[in-house]
């Protein structure tokens, strides 16, 4: 089962949205406070918006109030966007998409970052922001790529390892610390090319616009 969540942040481009909807065909959509207000200038109709409501646009409340489930949360020990994937969560929620997560706050898109990886155990989480696709991946995966496509890898700590085959500058079991070493437009020399990560969790971003361009959805 999958779900799309859109966020208070930084609205994306309305035909990326689009794209995005009709590939992932969502079995609901969420929409965390404030980003009701980009579906409803979208012409999206939400599932379900949730949220302590402080960001949502009165007319835009006005309008949603009787065509989706509202679920006023103001519990202040999580955000908005947590408080969306906990509900995902609650309707057995596999997969979720993230739009509108980060803007011009940059405490709010790294806060988003963190709780990808704090949720990743049990959602399969991706944030859409402009041309980035940002994943959380660990084990064995095989990238669906083609020669040429720039791909950048994050870790967290000193102990999580990566190793890339497959890839202009590889690694064999280093580790990427946030704050001491990453890969940074690192790019694939091969179809498919492979990351494994070991002893934790790494964040690999890439451009969507190739992707779709290559069909690597």
């Amino acid at each position: 089962m999958k779900c799309i969540i859109l966020g208070n942040g930084k609205a994306p481009l309305l035909t990326d949205f689009k794209w995005f909807l009709k590939i992932i065909n969502p079995e609901f959509i969420v929409c965390a406070d404030g980003g009701a207000n980009t579906a409803y200038k979208f012409n999206i109709l939400p599932d379900f918006i949730t949220g302590d409501f402080d960001s949502i646009k009165p007319q835009v409340y006005k309008y949603f109030k009787d065509k989706c489930e509202m679920i006023e949360n103001s519990g202040q020990y999580d955000t908005d966007i947590e408080k969306s994937l906990k509900l995902a969560l609650s309707y057995k929620c596999e997969e979720a998409f993230l739009f509108g997560v980060s803007g011009n706050r940059l405490d709010h898109s790294l806060a988003n970052i963190a709780i990808a990886l704090k949720f990743s155990d049990r959602l399969k989480i991706s944030i859409i922001s402009e041309k980035s696709i940002l994943q959380i991946i660990e084990g064995s995966v095989e990238l669906k790529s083609v020669p040429g496509e720039i791909i950048s890898l994050f870790g967290i700590d000193g102990i999580t390892s990566f190793t890339l085959k497959g890839f202009k500058y590889p690694l064999k079991n280093e580790t990427l610390q946030f704050g001491v070493r990453e890969s940074c437009s690192n790019e694939s020399v091969i179809v498919n090319p492979e990351v494994i990560v070991q002893h934790g969790k790494g964040i690999i971003i890439r451009d969507h616009g190739f992707m779709r361009k290559n069909g690597l959805f």
